[in-house]
C-alpha cells in the first residue's frame, strides 16, 4: 500500500481537477513538453519510469538546468512539475510501466495547455 496523493501534503498546494493514468510500452518515450498553467504531480506506480526535467523558465534560479528522477512501484515518489518546466518520460523497464498524473487544470481539448518540442530541437539536454 502506498499513499499516492494527500491534500494535506504541504508541497501539494493544489486542488486536484483531473487524474490521468499513463502506461508506457517497454522502452516507450514521451516527447518533451511543457505547460503554461498546469502543475503536473507525477507518481510512478509500475515498472521503472525515468522523468527528465529541463527548466525553461527565464526568471527561475535553475533556468536551463536539467535533472532526472526515477520512479515506479519500488520507488513511489511524487514529482511535481511546475508550469514552464520541459519534461519527458521514458519506460526503462522491459515490461509496461505506468504513472499517475494528478493535475490542477481540466484538459481543454479545444485549447490544450500542452506545448511540444520537435524531435530534432537543438539545445535539449541529452538526459532522456
Amino acid at each position: 500500500m502506498v499513499e499516492v496523493f494527500r491534500a494535506d501534503w504541504a508541497a501539494i498546494g493544489i486542488t486536484p481537477r483531473q487524474i490521468n493514468w499513463v502506461e508506457l510500452s517497454p522502452n516507450g518515450v514521451t516527447d518533451w513538453h511543457r505547460h503554461t498553467l498546469q502543475n503536473d504531480h507525477l507518481v510512478g506506480v509500475g515498472g521503472v519510469v525515468k522523468l527528465a526535467l529541463w527548466d525553461g523558465r527565464p526568471n527561475s534560479a535553475t533556468y536551463l538546468e536539467s535533472d532526472v528522477i526515477r520512479m515506479g512501484a519500488l520507488r513511489p515518489v511524487l514529482a511535481i512539475v511546475p508550469p514552464g518546466v520541459w519534461h519527458a518520460l521514458r519506460n526503462e523497464s522491459g515490461t509496461p510501466a505506468g504513472y499517475l498524473n494528478v493535475i490542477d487544470q481540466l484538459y481543454d481539448h479545444e485549447n490544450p495547455d500542452n506545448w511540444r518540442l520537435p524531435k530534432d530541437c537543438a539545445g535539449v539536454p541529452d538526459i532522456l
